[in-house]
């Protein structure tokens, strides 16, 4: 939508039922999921400003796919100062994206100290756990000396959730020394834990964690399933295409033999960029019993 036609929705907007505006952002989000010739990036700004928390949480999470600069402010005053929870988590999570933009150098180096710095703030905070999960998976991609430290600490709290959020941080990280942890959790008897390590082994590229992913496409879980086979699209080597088409051959679904189509396509694309390595941080010598296990405390579960 050009601006002219987001100034003329504007007078309109708040005469549209919520249900009506949430069934719409709804919408949006599942197109922009599955068609990406589509953008619907200036709506989704606008949607930001919404006076229903529902049709702001999703407006934040359908601007992951745009590298939006205008999305950077309304995501801190929101993780700062939205009334509603789920809106300020996921304003915390969607920060993630500008990390990861930072770390390229695609965006100004004063707006990325800002937004690691205040979600720096954040884990270390007294805001509830939601919240700091999605902090501490945002910085995820961040090369800060004190990262590895907060995901370990995190991975090894007896939370559950804490563990989820450190296995995410951990994909996100392009760091193989993650890798054991990882592996460990493909065979965790808790559904998220193993989706969670299950995503992080394809990010990582994590060639150790193939015959635990092959075992996984039998998974109770279904999202574990796909998840699986779109991570061994990621990781590749031999014998991973005959293992996706005969999947492919067996799909009970249309949109399973879309899904498996789309992850030989990537396939495709991890086999021609194999020469290439995509994880440059090298963590030798250094150890993870090296890092500090004092950061700050992981078991808090207070919500309120």
């Amino acid at each position: 939508m050009e601006e002219k036609d987001i100034n003329r929705l504007e007078k309109i907007w708040h005469k549209v039922p919520v249900w009506r505006r949430q069934s719409l952002i709804e919408d949006i989000e599942e197109l922009g999921d599955s068609d990406y010739v589509l953008s619907f990036e200036n709506f989704v700004l606008f949607a930001l400003n919404d006076s229903d928390p529902k049709v702001r949480e999703i407006a934040i999470r359908s601007l992951w796919d745009y590298e939006s600069r205008e999305a950077i402010k309304p995501f801190i005053n929101m993780l700062e100062n939205d009334p509603v929870l789920e809106v300020k988590a996921a304003a915390a999570g969607a920060l993630g994206k500008f990390v990861y933009l930072g770390e390229i150098e695609e965006i100004p180096q004063k707006i990325f100290n800002e937004i690691e710095t205040l979600l720096l703030n954040k884990i270390n905070s007294s805001e509830p756990l939601l919240v700091r999960r999605r902090a501490l998976e945002a910085m995820g991609y961040s090369s800060r000396e004190e990262i590895p430290a907060l995901i370990k600490t995190a991975f090894q709290s007896d939370n559950n959730e804490w563990k989820a959020s450190a296995l995410l941080a951990m994909g996100r990280s392009a760091n193989e020394r993650w890798i054991p942890q990882i592996k460990s959790m493909l065979e965790s008897d808790i559904p998220e834990l193993r989706y969670e390590a299950v995503r992080s082994a394809g990010e990582l590229e994590a060639k150790t964690c193939v015959p635990a992913l092959v075992k996984l496409l039998d998974d109770d879980d279904d999202d574990i399933t796909l998840a699986a086979l779109w991570s061994l699209s990621q990781i590749g080597g031999k014998g991973i295409r005959e293992i996706l088409e005969k999947r492919l051959e067996d799909a009970l679904t249309e949109d399973e033999a879309d899904f498996i189509e789309s992850a030989l396509e990537n396939l495709d694309f991890t086999e021609d960029t194999s020469r290439f390595s995509l994880l440059d941080y090298s963590a030798e010598g250094e150890g993870l019993d090296d890092l500090d296990d004092e950061i700050f405390d992981f078991d808090d579960e207070d919500e309120d």
